[in-house]
């Protein structure tokens, strides 16, 4: 069912997000500008809208939530990736081929929720998320069962929060990259921006009026850009691989971008309506751009090849086949609409299909 008490704004800066994500992918021109917050915003966003759990049972099914929408997500489309890979070899779309024992390897890894396939590589943020989100779930309904006053409950949050980022990063600095400590580096660091959507909704709700203040949303909005732009000079991000130049400076670009893209989101709510319908379709699917774009890519590359004439062995390549602008924004539009037109599709065709079912229910 689709929640009806969605937050608009929310749904625009995922819509945003997941754009800048497939154009960060294309390496098109100023990727690292995007770098520095894309990903983070999304982690932020999803805090943002998080409610204190009420009871265990709520407990369990938020957690039950996540699984749906987040592991399952995962599962399913690395499952279609792996058991299409023999007739993805035939038209050549892999970088390598792969037999059936790498496929059932594959499938063990992801029931696990570790690994991904080559088309399913961004999946890699689902299982962060989901981890971060859960841990911070039980964390916070064992903070409030034992402490009461949500100040002690604060404290609780920020320590772990700290320790984890501060881990996480020792961690990269010292050069571990094994599959584990990946998973702990990434554990830190979505959990501290998790929390930060958390304290972030808080804040806000005592704030609303000067918050929604337009000029205070054309200053911050100018100044979270200016702030940006200055700090793309003195370093990087690499969420994936837990490179976050340090803790003051990721937090910093991660909120700032934050605030950059809320406030965007809020003008074109109050000024750009259609613009805004837009958005809103493509926040509503940001899983299914996640998890085909790459594969849209490759169709794109195939579509090239065959069209032009070109060397089969130029269809697995990867990201794109062209580097300069104009071929970037094709795969970037296309890497957008099809995944879209897709997800709207099953949505239409689930809605139907939980429809009939109740019919039938109701006349038995």
């Amino acid at each position: 069912m689709e929640n009806t008490n969605r937050i608009e704004e929310i749904d625009i800066i995922k819509g945003i997000a997941i754009i800048l994500m497939v154009y960060g992918h294309c390496y098109l021109p100023f990727t690292r500008f995007i770098y520095l917050f894309h990903m983070a915003v999304f982690v932020i966003a999803s805090g943002v809208v998080y409610k204190t759990p009420t009871s265990s049972i709520d407990v369990i099914n938020k957690c039950l939530k996540r699984i749906k929408g987040l592991y399952i997500p995962y599962v399913f489309f690395n499952f279609l990736y792996l058991f299409l890979t023999p007739y993805f070899n035939e038209i050549a779309l892999l970088d390598s081929v792969n037999d059936y024992s790498t496929v059932w390897g594959g499938v063990i890894k992801t029931l696990l929720f570790h690994g991904y396939t080559e088309f399913g590589g961004p999946m890699w943020f689902l299982r962060a998320l989901f981890f971060a989100s859960v841990l911070f779930l039980i964390f916070d309904y064992l903070c409030n069962v034992i402490f009461k006053r949500r100040l002690f409950v604060n404290i609780s949050h920020s320590f772990i929060a700290v320790i984890l980022l501060l881990v996480s990063w020792r961690l990269v600095k010292n050069g571990e990259s094994s599959v584990i400590k990946m998973d702990i580096f990434q554990l830190g660091d979505f959990y501290i921006l998790y929390y930060g959507g958390v304290i972030i909704s808080g804040v806000t709700k005592n704030i609303k009026k000067f918050v929604g203040n337009t000029k205070v949303g054309i200053a911050v909005l100018l100044i979270s850009f200016v702030l940006l732009l200055i700090l793309n000079n003195f370093g990087r991000i690499e969420l994936l691989l837990g490179e976050i130049q340090n803790p003051l400076f990721f937090i910093s670009a991660s909120v700032l971008g934050f605030c950059l893209l809320y406030y965007i989101a809020f003008f074109i709510c109050k000024y750009l309506s259609p613009l805004k319908e837009l958005l809103l379709v493509i926040g509503k699917n940001t899983i299914w751009i996640l998890a085909l774009h790459f594969f849209v890519f490759k169709l794109v590359n195939l579509v090239i090849v065959s069209v032009m004439g070109l060397s089969e062995d130029l269809i697995s390549v990867s990201p794109t086949l062209y580097g300069n602008t104009l071929y970037g924004l094709l795969y970037v539009s296309i890497g957008i609409i099809i995944p879209v037109i897709l997800g709207i599709l099953f949505k239409s065709l689930k809605k139907k299909m939980e429809s009939t079912y109740e019919n039938t229910k109701i006349h038995r």
